[in-house]
């Protein structure tokens, strides 16, 4: 495992900058975190752009430093027990992993990608509260990077029924650690809202009374692999008022399918479906739910 922990470096930062004036913590923010580490960053902000203004993140930051320090020191073992679980789990246990931990502006909490073509997951530690969050980030993301090793469903390009998959064995795998949580909070990785502040309880309960509608459109769509139609389903859907379609519905969708799943295979096995295979698994799957 090879983690890269850029939360040490924003503790330093703020160690020198927290008594500082507005703009000395931002030019320190520059010269002590952005500029040491910019690829990371300038990765980050290219991905995620913030729409406020650099002093209002500072701000923001300064209220959660106590945190931040916190899920810093706490990260590395965080990640070995995340990277033992997916392993067990998975029957994986020689699979290696790349992870990345900083701080960023409010933008995200976490995700996959390859990056100088090594599959590595990024974690914004500003984005979790305490480490029972982190860790069931951890391993959702860590079983992405491992699906990726097991499967050629991760193949690009991917399409729906790829992300079904994806995202359903990730989220089945980081339930146990997430006790307390109520389903909803667990398919929007532990928030209380949703992207455009709703109660997830109320998405929730807007997806299942709407499921046959939600099902009959992601079943006609499972070999899309255009970005704006994986975005309705897993991703921002902007129209999701006009189409009825909930954001992140995909989730309550690949949470459905794998409960049916779960029921006849291992996980172990389900992680080694070949694309074929899983995407029969899937059409057969969103039929049967759509009956």
């Amino acid at each position: 495992m090879e983690l890269v922990n850029l939360g040490h470096v924003f503790v330093a930062f703020w160690n020198v900058a927290g008594s500082q004036k507005i703009s000395v913590q931002k030019k320190l923010w520059r010269e002590l975190y952005v500029q040491p580490h910019e690829e990371v960053i300038t990765y980050y902000e290219t991905l995620f752009p913030s729409p406020e203004p650099l002093e209002v993140s500072l701000r923001r930051l300064a209220a959660i430093t106590n945190i931040i320090g916190t899920l810093a020191n706490e990260t590395e073992t965080i990640l070995e027990e995340a990277v033992k679980v997916c392993r067990v789990r998975l029957n994986a246990p020689n699979l290696q992993t790349k992870h990345v931990a900083f701080v960023g502006r409010f933008t995200a909490n976490a995700w996959t990608e390859v990056l100088n073509e090594v599959p590595t997951c990024f974690y914004a530690l500003e984005m979790f509260s305490n480490k029972r969050s982190l860790l069931s980030t951890v391993v959702h993301e860590t079983t992405h990077v491992f699906h990726r090793e097991l499967s050629d469903v991760t193949s690009r390009p991917l399409t729906v029924a790829a992300r079904l998959v994806m995202e359903g064995l990730a989220v089945e795998l980081a339930t146990p650690f997430t006790p307390g949580l109520t389903k909803a909070q667990r398919l929007w990785g532990g928030q209380e809202v949703t992207l455009d502040g709703q109660d997830v309880e109320t998405w929730l309960a807007q997806c299942e009374e709407n499921h046959g509608y939600i099902v009959q459109h992601v079943l006609s769509d499972i070999d899309s692999t255009k970005n704006a139609t994986k975005e309705r389903y897993f991703g921002i859907n902007p129209t999701h008022l006009l189409d009825g379609i909930p954001m992140r519905a995909g989730y309550y969708v690949a949470h459905c399918l794998f409960e049916q799943l779960s029921e006849r295979y291992r996980i172990a096995d389900l992680a080694r479906f070949s694309r074929e295979r899983a995407r029969g698994e899937i059409r057969r799957g969103l039929i049967q739910m759509s009956s």
